[in-house]
């Protein structure tokens, strides 16, 4: 707050920050889940610069936020299928302001974050490993996705079909098969193929291009 950045986000209960008294925890029954939706609870700090929210949905949601100094909830519309009149309507619906704000202003973390999560190569044998190791595979993680995401904005410029552009899993196979392979792509013309928007190579180009921007 020193440096007058502001953050706000989705905690877990357990977190750190997250007061007892706004933890939620999951229903174990549908009486109980009847009973708990929709339920929420605030608390803040004595001078109003952290502000811990937690409302239960399907499942119990937590938020720790320094951006809003209040809590109220904002009206929303959205069109929905009504399967009676076989036609779109407009529903209207309450949401909390600071998940609205947080859903609307969260860009590409969010993204981010579940791209490196989906194949994430790390998991709890970490724990036996150097404390080192933790930071050089989530450096190589996100460099991974960044690699993805040049690839895909390469096959976009280069106007590569939709069906003949790599999945993300598919990317991630042929990434590590070059990487175990120990070949290295030294020629930038790699990257000019038009069929899938890059060869082999030229994903080791995109991964050598984002290692220095993961770290």
């Amino acid at each position: 707050m020193q440096e007058k950045v502001l953050m706000g986000g989705v905690a877990r209960a357990s977190s750190r920050g997250v007061p007892d008294t706004v933890v939620q925890t999951e229903a174990r029954s549908k009486v109980d889940l009847a009973r708990q939706v929709g339920t929420v609870k605030i608390a803040r700090t004595e001078d109003f610069k952290v502000i811990a929210v937690s409302i239960y949905d399907s499942k119990p949601v937590h938020f720790l936020s320094s951006i809003h100094n209040r809590v109220n909830m904002v009206e929303k519309i959205r069109e929905v299928w009504d399967t009676k009149a076989k036609e779109t309507a407009e529903l209207a619906y309450t949401r909390l302001n600071v998940i609205d704000d947080y859903n609307n202003t969260m860009n590409g973390v969010d993204i981010a974050d579940q791209l490196r999560e989906i194949y994430r190569f790390d998991g709890p044998w970490m724990r036996q490993r150097k404390w080192w190791w933790a930071l050089f595979l989530w450096a190589l993680g996100v460099a991974v996705v960044n690699a993805y995401l040049l690839y895909k904005r390469q096959c976009e410029q280069q106007e590569v079909p939709d069906g003949k552009r790599l999945t993300h899993v598919q990317f991630n196979v042929i990434l590590a098969q070059e990487l175990c392979s120990g070949q290295r792509a030294a020629k930038w013309k790699y990257l000019q193929d038009t069929k899938t928007g890059l060869t082999r190579r030229g994903l080791l180009v995109c991964l050598y291009l984002c290692l220095p921007l993961s770290v």
